[in-house]
């Protein structure tokens, strides 16, 4: 047993003596043969306990087989039928183990700092929930029947942001936390001598514009899986959040990368104020709260249609048609594939596909795409993001070339360990997982990229995917 401050662990293995190492550390190492069973049971003491009580071999058996029953039972309530089901299922069960039951908030990783570069310094805590999850995440699970967690995770999303618009966050504790301060741990070496080690992410206080589009995305998939419209505080709060958007969608920000270097007018944050007043108009719809305001419609359709025309204005290359990573700014970045699947633009527009050929031309290799290859102010590089890969997959299969979203999905779960598991990010050359894991934001993207696929199909109308497609569903 180990102690430490209120803390306590109780190491218990049936597999050999355990051994001490010069670190604290211990060992043991046995081989076990088919059918012989050897348990090892890891025990926490919260504090304030003053004992851990020793697991005996019915009691590790017991619980074995609850979790394997509940596990099985649940990875069964999945109603994709579709093409890559295995993995969909997988990926699903990756998210609900990044479900924290206390709240229903969905962590980005579970880890920190495992690093975007071996021996390099991007390296970050994503043990946070962003509001950019949620819209994926409400449609990923609704969408393929798994309901009480996406409802759960909606509550906890109207819970968190309650309050006032203008406070609203990019990202929150799990617990319903707003200060996130970030820390160096400098007394430690991290992984792989990946330096610094951090906890806590700066980027909690940061402009990101996207985050009222994702908020009220988030919020109408709420509402539709609800049935119920939103009434008293709860719509004023929404309507505070659409006028703040208007206010502010002509500011420079961060963006969806969270860069630390300098503001832009970043297309994807563009189109998710595009789509905040869309959503927000379509929230209308629902509430009769709202609706009857004198003027409100109009402006919130007058503003929509202002930041459109900007989108295909600035937001364009002139000579290709292809949407830039931001206005006045020549470098292509991922986050533009978001333009067809948002629902902005038809997704066999010629600026979608002449979008999606300047990504394949500039920013992929290997068939692994980057999020940018622009200077970000940050030391050193990144790999490939696998989100980004998966984006493309369904990018490719909702503008009809199924055979090469197939293609992009496929090498994405080439590159998954042996348990299926996907890190934040690949390295094209090696097929080396990097950054933290398993990361939500991969596994949502596997999920999207399967059902974007099974949409494409002929014959693509099953019930599920209609379902799917309803939540899905924002242009």
């Amino acid at each position: 047993m180990v102690t430490g401050g209120p803390d306590s662990l109780l190491l218990q293995s049936a597999l050999a003596p355990l051994e001490l190492d010069d670190h604290g550390g211990c060992t043991a190492r046995a081989t076990v043969t088919e059918g012989q069973v050897a348990q090892v049971a890891l025990t926490y003491a919260q504090a304030g306990s003053l004992t851990v009580r020793r697991l005996e071999a019915d009691d590790l058996g017991g619980r074995l087989k609850e979790t394997v029953d509940f596990w099985t039972h649940w990875a069964a309530r999945c109603t994709y039928q579709g093409p890559y089901r295995d993995a969909v299922v997988r990926s699903a069960l990756v998210l609900k183990g990044l479900i924290y039951d206390d709240t229903g908030a969905l962590a980005a990783a579970p880890t920190t700092s495992l690093p975007e570069e071996i021996g390099g310094q991007r390296n970050w805590d994503y043990r946070y929930s962003w509001l950019r999850d949620s819209s994926a995440m409400l449609a990923a699970l609704g969408g393929i029947g798994y309901l009480d967690e996406a409802q759960r995770f909606g509550e906890w999303l109207l819970r968190t942001t309650a309050g006032r618009a203008e406070d609203l966050q990019i990202m929150y504790g799990l617990g319903g936390e707003r200060l996130l301060h970030e820390v160096e741990l400098s007394h430690l070496d991290g992984y792989r001598d990946s330096s610094p080690v951090h906890v806590g992410n700066g980027a909690w206080n940061q402009f990101q514009l996207d985050t009222y589009g994702e908020l009220l995305a988030a919020t109408l998939m709420i509402f539709q899986l609800r049935g119920t419209p939103p009434v008293g505080r709860a719509a004023g709060f929404l309507r505070d959040v659409v006028e703040l958007n208007i206010a502010r969608w002509q500011e420079m920000d961060e963006g969806i990368w969270e860069i630390r270097d300098a503001r832009r007018h970043y297309v994807f944050s563009k189109l998710m104020a595009w789509l905040a007043v869309d959503c927000g108009v379509r929230i209308m719809d629902l509430t009769p709260e709202l609706a009857q305001v004198p003027g409100l419609r109009e402006r919130w359709e007058a503003a929509r249609g202002e930041i459109r025309t900007a989108l295909e204005t600035r937001g364009v290359d002139a000579d290709t048609g292809a949407f830039l990573q931001a206005f006045d700014h020549s470098a292509m970045d991922a986050s533009s594939l978001q333009v067809g699947l948002r629902g902005f633009l038809p997704s066999d527009d010629p600026r979608i596909l002449a979008t999606i050929d300047r990504i394949e031309a500039e920013i992929t290799r290997k068939g692994h795409v980057y999020r940018y290859l622009s200077e970000d102010g940050l030391v050193g590089s990144e790999g490939s993001f696998v989100f980004c890969t998966l984006w493309m997959a369904s990018a490719q299969a909702r503008a009809g070339r199924t055979e090469a979203g197939e293609a992009y999905l496929n090498r994405i779960l080439e590159c998954a360990n042996d348990l299926g598991l996907l890190a934040e990010e690949i390295d094209p050359d090696t097929g080396e997982q990097l950054g933290n894991f398993p990361q939500g934001f991969s596994h949502l993207g596997v999920i999207g990229a399967a059902l974007n696929l099974a949409y494409a199909q002929p014959g693509g109308d099953a019930p599920w995917l209609k379902r799917w497609q309803a939540l899905n569903d924002e242009g």
